[in-house]
């Protein structure tokens, strides 16, 4: 029989053999369990799995201490984790479907691809079929991995003007813990597209591409920043951890206007940008590509089609104009929020819209836009997303079937509208909030063409694709 010091743990290279063959002897009858001990070992080893240490046999002793701790959840999360690292893995092929069983899950999470493309498969299915409870994963996975910014005060039209527990005071600035990202690795595996930004600036995270290492060879990874933080060392990170694309939100073509809004140097986020363009083309990099964004309001409008010129000078790859959301309704130094929504002046506003339509032809420009073209125009409700089944014009959404975006504090939400969380990754599994009732419930209510009351936020407007004028 063997045995095993916990003290011994940092100081014996060949620690974890001697804990492997302790814990198969509990496992096997043929030494007592004592709790105290095993959570001791599980307590040491995730320290070394905090610390960065996901070898093989790390991974295996986390699985084999979760399932005699009786944290099964742990457990799965770890197995998935295992068996996406290393797929020949025999602890791991063994143990996954028996946890999935456990857990009320189907054996097929054990069928997925390190790219995920089994699961995009299965979760395309899932969405056509209009099932309710999943087994598959979020093809679309938002990491809000931070929420803290380096532009303060905010931004004019900024949430956290009008959120000032969490927002403006900035109390809970924080960055996503290590920990839940490692409890997302499976997850972040699996996934099409992966989403590094919240509310937050991204590349103020230190540890910003941690996650990038958990995705599979075909997993996009895309990032929106203010282009402020575009240091050479950073550049070259961006460069060096395959990001598809990163989307500059600017919002002016002029200094005068991006000072009024942004409060900083456009001149300097410009450079930013035109080197990371410089450094990926050294390289012989096509990636990441380049995007722009803008959101719209009296002050900037005008400017849409110089924005669209600026990108062009830029090698932007796509243009993206949308509309300030509905709802708020504050004032911060000149700017009115409700004052300075472009449907309060639709006559400048459709002429700047068409007009920067135009310049995107002449140059070639790949330019879209979200919420009205033209406010002369009747409005009708159009889908938010796909409907792979539909054929005529109806309310869908797809992201109840394809998305999920985890805050730094581990809430979990379908998507950045619903400001009342589904769940939280501290108390209950992914896999739970998943496939939760309430998930479920917005699922069904989704698939019959009607907006669930999630899709309302708590000041009374349906999400930017149904409310934005």
């Amino acid at each position: 029989m063997s045995t095993v010091s916990v003290d011994a743990l940092a100081h014996v290279p060949t620690f974890l053999d001697d804990v492997r063959a302790y814990l198969i002897d509990v496992a096997l009858g043929r030494l007592p369990k004592d709790a105290e001990r095993l959570t001791s070992i599980r307590d040491t080893v995730e320290q070394r799995f905090a610390d960065g240490d996901e070898t093989e046999p790390v991974l295996e002793t986390l699985v084999r201490c979760s399932i005699l701790c009786g944290d099964r959840d742990r457990a799965k999360t770890t197995v998935e984790l295992l068996t996406l690292r290393f797929p020949d893995n025999e602890l791991g092929t063994a143990m996954l479907p028996e946890l999935n069983r456990s857990l009320g899950l189907a054996d097929t999470h054990n069928t997925f691809d390190d790219d995920g493309r089994t699961n995009s498969v299965l979760n395309e299915g899932e969405l056509r079929s209009r099932a309710t409870r999943l087994e598959s994963t979020p093809c679309v996975l938002e990491v809000a991995s931070t929420n803290v910014c380096n532009i303060h005060p905010p931004c004019v039209q900024c949430w956290k003007h009008f959120d000032p527990i969490h927002g403006y005071i900035n109390n809970d600035a924080k960055h996503m813990p290590k920990e839940l990202i490692r409890r997302l690795a499976p997850w972040i595996g699996r996934a099409r597209a992966v989403s590094l930004h919240g509310i937050g600036e991204p590349l103020a995270h230190p540890q910003i591409f941690d996650s990038v290492k958990h995705t599979g060879p075909g997993t996009e990874v895309v990032l929106v920043s203010n282009a402020l933080l575009l240091t050479d060392t950073r550049i070259n990170k961006i460069l060096d951890n395959r990001v598809a694309s990163i989307d500059f939100s600017l919002d002016a073509a002029t200094q005068e206007t991006f000072r009024k809004i942004r409060g900083n140097d456009l001149n300097a986020a410009i450079r930013g940008i035109e080197r990371l363009r410089e450094a990926r083309d050294e390289r012989g990099l096509d990636r990441p590509h380049i995007c722009l964004n803008m959101c719209l309001m009296r002050e900037n409008v005008r400017e849409a089609p110089a924005f669209v010129e600026l990108a062009h000078r830029l090698g932007a790859a796509r243009v993206h104009l949308f509309h300030m959301n509905k709802g708020a309704n504050y004032r911060f130094e000149w700017f009115d929020y409700d004052d300075q929504h472009c449907e309060r002046d639709p006559e400048t506003h459709d002429a700047a819209i068409e007009a920067a339509f135009l310049r995107a032809e002449e140059f070639g420009v790949h330019l879209v836009m979200s919420g009205r073209r033209r406010f002369s125009e009747t409005r009708t409700m159009a889908s938010a997303h796909p409907d792979p089944n539909a054929e005529g014009e109806t309310f869908f959404c797809s992201k109840p079937w394809t998305s999920m975006l985890v805050m730094t504090n581990g809430d979990v939400f379908n998507c950045c509208w619903q400001d009342r969380p589904i769940g939280n990754m501290n108390h209950a599994s992914a896999w739970d909030i998943w496939n939760s009732t309430t998930l479920q419930e917005i699922r069904e209510s989704t698939a019959a063409g009607v907006p669930h009351k999630k899709c309302v936020n708590s000041r009374g407007n349906l999400c930017p694709y149904l409310g934005r004028v």
